[in-house]
């Protein structure tokens, strides 16, 4: 999500239940004022969260009844901002930036642009194989040609490993030749130290049928 799509999420657009975020919305700065608008073309979309997501958020949403009911402002009604202040006031969206900043060192991570989380996930996604077109609509993109191109640096690495599994798919190892005993009902390969390690021993008295001159007068 973008930062202005952040500032301007409403827990009307958030449905903990389905794991879905409805981007409908955004808080964005025009000139020296911050105004409130429709996403750009394409950027209305539907976004479906991990589960273990939805339960941050679901702690999220607990933790901010609480601290304003403490204060005496009530809990945080549909129309109420996923992020705000304990007094359910809402942040300039560059405010947004300085407390992702606090965050990240507290966490002991790197400290990364707010925007860097989109190309993270972009770039994770398509390298794990995640299809194209998924991507776009997760990051709000018109076309999927833009995220291709935006990402290109991905695509090199993508169409490696897509050459060895395409050779690999048309390429399958051989197979050896093999036999099935009609005893065992087991595969066999066919060799001849196979064979005759599974040959029967010839019994003479009971396979071989006596000649005229093998037979004795009683």
């Amino acid at each position: 999500m973008r930062r202005g799509e952040l500032a301007g999420l409403r827990w009307r657009d958030v449905d903990l239940g389905s794991g879905k975020v409805s981007i409908v919305v955004q808080r964005t700065t025009g000139g020296f004022r911050v105004v409130t608008v429709e996403p750009k073309a394409g950027s209305r979309r539907v976004v479906q969260l991990a589960r273990d997501v939805v339960v941050q958020v679901r702690g999220h949403h607990e933790r901010q009844a609480a601290e304003r009911d403490s204060l005496g402002f009530g809990r945080p009604g549909p129309d109420d901002v996923v992020f705000a202040d304990e007094a359910g006031r809402l942040y300039h969206p560059q405010r947004l930036w300085a407390l992702f900043g606090r965050a990240s060192v507290k966490a002991g991570v790197p400290r990364i642009q707010l925007h860097d989380l989109r190309h993270a996930m972009a770039t994770t996604a398509l390298t794990a194989g995640i299809h194209p077109k998924i991507v776009q609509e997760r990051l709000g993109h018109t076309t999927v040609a833009m995220t291709l191109d935006t990402y290109s640096h991905v695509t090199d690495t993508i169409q490696a490993a897509a050459a060895e599994e395409i050779y690999r798919v048309m390429n399958p190892p051989a197979q050896p030749n093999s036999v099935r005993d009609p005893q065992i009902g087991e595969s066999l390969e066919e060799t001849p130290e196979a064979l005759r390690a599974t040959a029967r021993p010839l019994n003479v008295e009971e396979d071989v049928e006596p000649t005229a001159g093998s037979c004795r007068r009683q």
